[in-house]
């Protein structure tokens, strides 16, 4: 529900960043961009004009990078099922699943594993979205916003040139991190009962580079 919203407030922006195409290059420019991000709440109106701007020329050359994406046939599961991570200390890893659907034109992959710990738990998933353009463009724009509260966090990260978002609400320690790896693979980790870079250290097991290279 979480990147619903961020792609909603994404959406939002874009537009009124079109509605304001006619504002003077003069405009006092009240909000940064910074690690390809912008964050929420500019201080004034003429921010949220220029910040919106911004914003709506990010997305439009995301758009541009979209509509090169040609999607293919994803890869069988059993290829990307040796990509799930084993588990991490204090944790048992259930048994992995995996399948491949195809309805139409609609294709996908989806391999999975759930892991247990004593009061905390994590489940990671690898699907293989073949390249959507959609997809990728809700990636590539989510990973520029940044929300912080005394609650937790929501933000755009980008590792090692990959988008996604991270979240982590204090209270439940709970932790979410989805990241999109070669425009393609999509690494969803969800955990409870832990600490707030634990879900960056399962992703760090899993062997990015490769997983990329799979075809």
């Amino acid at each position: 529900m979480r990147q619903y919203c961020t792609i909603f407030l994404v959406l939002c922006l874009v537009g009124c960043g079109r509605g304001q195409q006619k504002a003077t290059d003069s405009t006092p420019k009240q909000q940064e961009v910074k690690e390809g991000y912008i964050e929420a709440a500019p201080k004034t109106a003429f921010g949220a004009i220029n910040t919106a701007q911004q914003f709506a020329q990010q997305a439009a050359d995301i758009q541009k990078e979209a509509e090169n994406l040609k999607p293919v046939d994803p890869v069988h599961f059993e290829k990307v099922m040796p990509f799930l991570p084993e588990p991490m200390a204090g944790f048992k890893g259930e048994e992995p699943r995996g399948e491949t659907t195809e309805a139409g034109q609609f294709k996908l992959t989806n391999v999975e594993r759930r892991y247990e710990g004593d009061d905390k738990s994590y489940h990671v998933s690898i699907q293989d979205m073949a390249f959507n353009p959609g997809m990728y463009t809700s990636f590539r724009m989510a990973a520029l916003l940044k929300k912080e509260s005394s609650e937790g966090f929501e933000k755009g990260v980008t590792i090692e040139g990959n988008p996604g978002t991270e979240t982590w609400q204090k209270a439940s320690k709970t932790g979410h991190l989805n990241m999109m790896v070669a425009k393609r693979y999509i690494v969803t980790i969800d955990a409870n009962g832990v600490p707030s870079d634990f879900v960056r250290s399962v992703y760090a097991q899993i062997d990015t580079k490769k997983l990329s290279e799979l075809k």
